[in-house]
């Protein structure tokens, strides 16, 4: 059995021992049924919604990104506009690792490491947004577009 199978067992001692691995959380959870009232639905239903309504809410005011810059060591190589395309190998600590635009998105790709996180974590276009190479001390951040309409003023 399963650790879930274990805990809904110490919580409902009288749920019976089933021997299918594959009907055993059919049964277990419709002997589970019995002890949920209408409204546990309806806070289930509640808390599902409440979960995908802040999703909603924290993604929409992301902004599309404008400008990426490259940093290796901590200092500033280039600063690339997504809106063109580039393939632009850079000199890491290590060795040479390429960064590259699409138009719209930047990646790496061709890094050293060995592990290669920088390239599984794929290309990035929203504001905020970056990669880093650890070991070969590369970071690319992608910067949010310039705004020339005032949001509040003070005096």
């Amino acid at each position: 059995m399963g650790k879930g199978v274990w805990e809904i067992k110490a919580i409902y001692p009288d749920l019976k021992e089933n021997q299918s691995n594959d009907s055993a959380f059919v049964k277990t959870m419709s002997q589970l049924k019995k002890y949920l009232v209408p409204g546990d639905y309806l806070l289930i239903v509640f808390i599902l919604f409440l979960a995908g309504a802040i999703h909603v809410l924290l993604h929409q005011n992301v902004a599309q990104g404008e400008t990426a810059i490259v940093s290796v060591n901590g200092e500033e190589v280039y600063r690339l506009s997504l809106k063109e395309i580039h393939d632009i190998p850079i000199l890491g600590t290590i060795d040479t690792v390429h960064v590259q635009t699409n138009g719209s998105q930047i990646w790496l790709h061709g890094s050293p490491c060995p592990y290669k996180i920088c390239e599984k974590m794929g290309k990035i276009h929203l504001a905020g947004e970056l990669i880093v190479c650890v070991p070969n001390r590369v970071l690319v951040r992608i910067l949010p577009q310039k705004r020339d309409d005032l949001d509040a003023t003070t005096m």
